[in-house]
């Protein structure tokens, strides 16, 4: 196959921010809530375009996906926040396409493709009700005002927890040509886990908890 001679490479940085909730059939555990909880992302972007207009695109990427787990505590009629923070290295391939409709210089493109995710890091704090850490007060009663507090990272269980996961990917933005070898463009991406964070032969998926997340980032790719 003989390549157009418009064929071109290109290798970039990117940095944002995502936002990433967790989705769970948890109706049956109607005391565990979850919540969104911002992150960031870094990213190095590589991109092979076929034509003006039509690319493939693959990523080596840095991101933090955290949420919030919010339990009610049916002891102490309250409830104690667990905020999670989630490390990600995340390799996605997409396939993408671009157009200048008003021939301004400034292309509009969309990408669609997969993702695998390999889980890093994991870090939790927030309160906790353990009956064994709560203090007393001096009569002998449980304080159950001022929680005990955690601040650490968590060991990952190997039989539990699903640290490859894969997913799907759509994307939009706009780039602009600011030279001849450069350009710039920002980007708004959703991901779509299809890996639960916890393997089935250990909990049932029921309970099982999926990664949703927004990645908005700015960069800039320069032209070989």
């Amino acid at each position: 196959m003989t390549l157009p001679l418009f064929a071109s490479f290109e290798v970039g940085l990117a940095v944002g921010f995502d936002n990433s909730h967790i989705l769970t059939s948890s109706s049956y555990y109607y005391e565990h809530q979850y919540y969104a909880e911002n992150g960031f992302s870094i990213s190095i972007p590589f991109q092979y375009n076929l034509r003006d207009n039509f690319s493939i695109r693959a990523e080596v990427n840095y991101l933090s996906k955290n949420y919030l787990h919010n339990t009610y505590q049916k002891t102490l009629s309250k409830n104690t926040d667990e905020y999670c923070y989630n490390g990600f290295i995340e390799v996605p391939f997409m396939l993408q396409i671009s157009s200048d409709p008003l021939d301004l210089g400034i292309n509009w493109f969309m990408n669609a493709g997969c993702y695998l995710d390999i889980w890093l890091t994991r870090h939790h704090k927030g309160t906790t009700f353990d009956i064994f850490e709560i203090d007393y007060y001096s009569d002998g009663s449980p304080n159950y005002i001022d929680l005990p507090t955690f601040d650490t990272d968590v060991a990952f269980v190997s039989l539990v927890d699903n640290r490859l996961q894969v997913g799907l990917l759509v994307g939009t933005g706009f780039d602009y040509q600011i030279t001849e070898k450069v350009k710039v463009f920002t980007e708004v991406r959703y991901l779509y886990s299809l890996s639960g964070l916890t393997k089935d032969s250990s909990q049932k998926d029921l309970y099982n908890k999926y990664n949703r997340t927004i990645v908005c980032q700015l960069g800039a790719m320069y032209c070989f």
